[in-house]
C-alpha cells in the first residue's frame, strides 16, 4: 500500500490526497517509523479541514513526541488532553512530557495535573502524580512540592519511583534549610538508598552546626555523631569531627582534649591546625602552662601565611606572650608583647598593658610607668583602661608619688565608675589620703567601701584602715556604727539559706520555669543581702525569658547589668538586646549591645554585638554607625558565628542603599548572595530587583526576581514580595496582560492575607 500510496502523495496531480495521507502515516505508526509517521500525520493536517479524530491525534501527538519534536507535540496533545477518558488521560500524560522537554514549565504542570486527576490508567496516574511534583521541583516551588512528594510516598508505598521520590525530598529538605524535618522524615524509611544516606549525612551536620551557633551543644554532639556514623563524604566526617570537639570544648567536657587530639592524627591539615589553637587554650584554662605555650607555637608555626587564620594567629601570640609571663619568662613575654604591638589589627591595647605589666616585673618600672602614659593616651576608651590606671597607680603608691597615685586612682574612678577594680581602687587612694595625713578623705573612701562594696575583698581591710585613722584622729566612738553597718551587711553564711537556693536554682535548671520565679523571688526578698541575690536576678530573667514574658524579663536582667560585677553581666546585656531589639526599641537594644563590648573580651560575645549594633544602628536610621559594625564584624570576627558574615554583607547593602550609593550596595547584595542560599541572600536578591526596578531596568529586574523565586522559594515573605514586583515591572513596561496574570496568580495562589490585599488593590487599579 505504501509503494502505491506515496508516489502519489508525492504527484497528486490534483487529486484529493487528505485519506491517503492519513492511511499512510497510520501504516508508519503502527510499524514505529514515526519520522515517516509524523511526516504523513503533519501533510494529513494540512489538507483536512474540521474535526479529527482524537485517536488520530493522539497518534500524530505521539509520532512528533518520538521524533524529539516537543513544541508541535504539545499541540497535537492539548487537543485531546481534556478528554475525560483513557485516551485523554494518556495525552494528558505525553503533553507533560514534550512540555517538559520544550521548557515549558507552566503547560507541563497542568498536563500532569490533568493526567493525575483521572483513575482510567494507573500507571499513567502514577507517572504523572510524580512528574507534577518534579515540575513544582524545576519552578522552584519546593514547599509544594514537598506536599506533592509526600503524597506521592503515601499514595504508592512500593510504587515504581518512590526510591526517588524520598530522594527528591530530602534534598528539598536540605535546601530548605528544614534539617530536622528532613532528618526524621529518613529516619522513618523503611529503605535507604546511597543517595539518601548521603543527603542524611549532610543534613545531620548541617543540624549540628545550627545548634552549635544556637550554643545547643549537647544537642549538636547527637547531630555530629550521627554524620559521623554514615562516613559517605569523608570531608562531611572531618569537619563534624572538629565542630564536635569544638561543642565538647564549650560544654568544658573532658573528652573535648581527646577528640582535638585524635584530630592531631587523623583530620584534614585545616583541622589539625585549629585542633593546636583549641588545645592551647585547654591547657591554658587549666593553668598548665608549659603546654599550652607548646601548643599555641606548634599552631603559630603550622598557620603561618594562612590568611583565614589570621584572628587566631594574633589572639595566639598574646597567649604564647601570656604564657612566658605566667612562667616567669618575662624575656621572651616582653619580646612577645611587642611583636603583638608591631604586627596585630586588634587587641593591641592588651599587648600594650600586658607590656607594662612585664617591665614591671622585670624592676623596669620606669618604663611599665611609660607604657602606661602611651596607653591612656592611645586608647582611652579602651575597656582596660581601668586596669591601667589602677596599675599606674599602684606603681606610683610604691614610688611614694602619693599624690601621683591619687590622681591615677582618681581618674580611674572617673572614668570607669562601674569597674571592679572600684573597691581596690578606693583601697589605695585612701592609703595614699592617709600618708599625705589627709585623713578626712581617706575616712570618705574607706567608709564608701565598708557601705557600698561591704562584699569585696577590700572591704575587711578598709574596716581597719578605718579604724585605725579614726584612732590617729581621736574619732574612734565613730567605729562602733559603722562596724555595725558592716556587720549588718555580711552576715554569715547559713546552711538553710544556701540549701533554700539550691533548691530554687534546681527548679530553674530542670526547665521549671514559673515555680523558680516565685522561689528565686522568695529567696531575694528575704535574703536581700546575700551573695547570690545577683544570680537569683539574672535566673528569675532568664526564667521569663525562656517562658517568653521578655518585658518581665528585661526587668531583672536590668539589676544584673547595672551592678557591673556580676559575672552574668555580659549574658543579661545580650539577652536585653535581644529582647530591645525585637521589640523595635533600637536605642535601648544599642545600649544593652555596648554594655557587651565593654564586659566581655570573649570573641563570639563581641561579634553578637557587633551583629546587634549594625542592626540596631540601621534601623535608626544611623547608617554610618552601622557601616561602622558591620565592618568591624567582617574585619575582626567574621569567621567566629556562623552566618555573620552574610547578614554584615546585607546590611552594608542596604546602608549603602539608604545612601543612594547603588554600585556600592549591588556589591554588597552580590557578596551576600554568594555566601548562601539563606534567607539574608534572598532579601539581597530582592533589593537588587528593586533598584533595577527604580532605575527604569524592568527586564533585568525580572530576571533578578525569577532568579530569587527559583533560588530562594522556601522564604515565602521575599518569594511573594518578588512576584509583586514582577507586575510592578510589567506595570512600567505597559505590559498589563502580564501584570494582571502575574497578581492574578498570587491572588491564587498566596495564603497570606496581606499579600493577597496588597496584589488585589495593584489589580483594582489598572484600568
Amino acid at each position: 500500500m505504501v509503494k502505491y500510496s506515496e508516489p502519489i502523495i508525492a504527484e497528486p496531480n490534483g487529486r484529493k490526497i487528505d485519506d491517503l495521507c492519513l492511511v499512510t502515516a497510520e501504516v508508519f505508526y503502527f510499524r514505529e517509523n514515526f519520522e515517516k509517521a509524523a511526516f504523513y500525520y503533519d501533510k494529513f493536517r494540512d489538507f483536512r479541514r474540521g474535526v479529527v479524530d482524537p485517536q488520530v491525534s493522539f497518534r500524530h501527538g505521539y509520532s512528533l513526541y518520538k521524533t524529539g519534536n516537543y513544541t508541535k507535540a504539545v499541540d497535537q496533545f492539548k487537543k485531546v488532553a481534556d478528554k475525560k477518558d483513557e485516551l485523554g488521560q494518556q495525552a494528558a500524560y505525553y503533553m507533560g512530557i514534550s512540555a517538559l522537554n520544550s521548557g515549558d514549565l507552566n503547560a507541563a504542570q497542568a498536563a500532569f495535573d490533568a493526567a493525575q486527576s483521572q483513575d482510567f490508567d494507573s500507571e499513567v496516574k502514577e507517572a504523572a502524580t510524580f512528574n507534577y511534583a518534579k515540575v513544582l521541583v524545576d519552578q522552584g516551588n519546593n514547599q509544594e512540592a514537598i506536599n506533592r512528594f509526600q503524597k506521592y510516598v503515601k499514595s504508592y508505598p512500593t510504587g515504581k519511583y518512590v526510591d526517588e521520590a524520598n530522594e527528591q525530598l530530602s534534598e528539598i529538605l536540605f535546601e530548605s534549610n528544614n534539617y530536622l524535618e528532613a532528618i526524621t522524615y529518613i529516619e522513618s524509611l523503611p529503605r535507604k538508598t546511597a543517595k539518601i544516606n548521603e543527603a542524611y549525612q549532610k543534613l545531620c551536620y548541617n543540624q549540628g552546626v545550627h545548634d552549635f551557633n544556637l550554643e545547643k551543644f549537647d544537642r549538636s554532639i547527637i547531630y555530629f555523631d550521627k554524620a559521623i556514623d554514615i562516613p559517605i563524604n569523608s570531608e562531611i566526617v572531618q569537619n563534624a569531627r572538629y565542630w564536635k570537639a569544638e561543642a565538647a570544648y564549650s560544654l568544658d567536657l573532658p573528652e573535648s582534649e581527646s577528640l582535638y587530639k585524635d584530630l592531631l592524627k587523623s583530620g584534614k591539615v585545616e583541622a589539625q591546625v585549629k585542633s593546636l589553637y583549641s588545645l592551647g587554650y585547654i591547657y591554658y584554662n587549666k593553668r598548665q602552662f608549659p603546654q599550652a605555650l607548646n601548643y599555641y607555637l606548634d599552631f603559630l608555626r603550622k598557620s603561618n601565611g594562612n590568611t583565614s587564620m589570621l584572628q587566631n594567629r594574633e589572639d595566639a601570640l598574646l597567649r604564647v606572650a601570656d604564657c612566658y609571663l605566667i612562667q616567669k619568662d618575662f624575656k621572651n613575654a616582653l619580646d612577645k608583647y611587642n611583636e603583638a604591638i608591631a604586627n596585630n589589627r586588634t587587641d593591641k591595647d592588651y599587648a600594650y598593658y600586658q607590656k607594662g605589666i612585664t617591665l614591671e616585673f622585670l624592676g623596669r618600672k620606669e618604663e611599665a610607668r611609660q607604657v602606661f602614659d602611651q596607653f591612656t593616651r592611645l586608647y582611652e576608651n579602651s575597656r582596660l583602661i581601668d586596669d591601667v590606671l589602677y596599675s599606674k597607680g599602684v606603681l606610683e603608691l610604691e614610688n611614694n608619688n602619693y599624690q601621683g597615685a591619687i590622681t591615677s586612682f582618681t581618674e580611674m574612678l572617673k572614668k570607669r565608675s562601674n569597674s571592679v577594680l572600684v573597691p581596690d581602687a578606693l583601697l589605695k587612694r585612701a592609703l595614699a589620703f592617709g600618708n599625705l595625713e589627709n585623713y578626712d578623705r581617706a575616712i570618705a573612701d574607706y567608709k564608701l567601701i565598708v557601705t557600698k562594696f561591704g562584699k569585696t575583698p577590700a572591704a575587711n581591710e578598709a574596716l581597719i584602715g578605718l579604724r585605725d585613722i579614726l584612732n590617729i584622729t581621736g574619732r574612734s566612738e565613730d567605729f562602733a556604727d559603722i562596724a555595725d553597718e558592716f556587720r549588718k551587711n555580711n552576715p554569715e553564711s547559713n546552711s538553710a539559706i544556701n540549701l533554700q537556693y539550691d533548691a530554687a536554682k534546681n527548679l530553674f535548671y530542670n526547665e521549671k520555669y514559673d515555680a523558680a520565679i516565685a522561689s528565686l523571688t522568695r529567696f531575694i526578698s528575704g535574703n536581700p543581702g546575700n551573695s547570690n541575690v545577683l544570680e537569683a536576678n539574672f535566673l528569675i530573667g532568664e526564667s521569663y525569658y525562656f517562658t517568653n514574658k521578655k518585658k518581665d524579663a528585661l526587668k531583672y536582667y536590668k539589676i544584673v547589668i547595672d551592678d557591673t560585677q556580676s559575672a552574668f553581666v555580659t549574658k543579661a546585656a545580650i539577652r536585653s538586646g535581644i529582647i530591645n531589639f525585637e521589640a523595635e526599641n533600637y536605642r535601648d537594644a544599642i545600649s544593652s549591645y555596648q554594655n557587651v563590648l565593654s564586659s566581655s573580651s570573649e570573641k563570639r560575645d563581641q561579634v553578637t554585638a557587633w551583629e546587634g549594633l549594625f542592626k540596631s544602628y540601621y534601623f535608626i536610621g544611623d547608617y554610618e554607625n552601622a557601616i561602622k559594625y558591620c565592618n568591624e564584624a567582617l574585619s575582626n570576627g567574621s569567621n567566629i558565628i556562623i552566618g555573620t558574615e552574610n547578614k554584615a554583607h546585607l546590611f552594608l547593602g542596604k546602608s549603602y542603599m539608604q545612601r543612594r550609593d547603588y554600585e556600592a550596595a549591588k556589591s554588597e547584595f552580590t557578596k551576600t548572595i554568594a555566601m548562601a542560599k539563606d534567607i539574608n541572600g534572598a532579601e539581597a536578591q530582592y533589593f537588587i530587583g528593586d533598584m533595577l526596578y527604580k532605575a527604569g531596568k524592568y527586564d533585568e529586574s525580572i530576571v533578578e526576581m525569577q532568579n530569587l523565586a527559583q533560588n530562594f522559594s522556601e522564604f515565602l515573605y521575599w518569594y511573594e514580595k518578588a512576584f509583586l514586583l514582577i507586575a510592578d515591572n510589567y506595570l512600567g513596561k505597559d505590559d498589563k496582560f502580564m501584570a494582571k496574570a502575574t497578581l492574578s496568580s498570587i491572588i491564587e495562589n498566596s495564603e497570606n492575607p496581606a499579600t493577597i490585599a496588597e496584589a488585589k488593590s495593584k489589580l483594582k487599579n489598572i484600568k
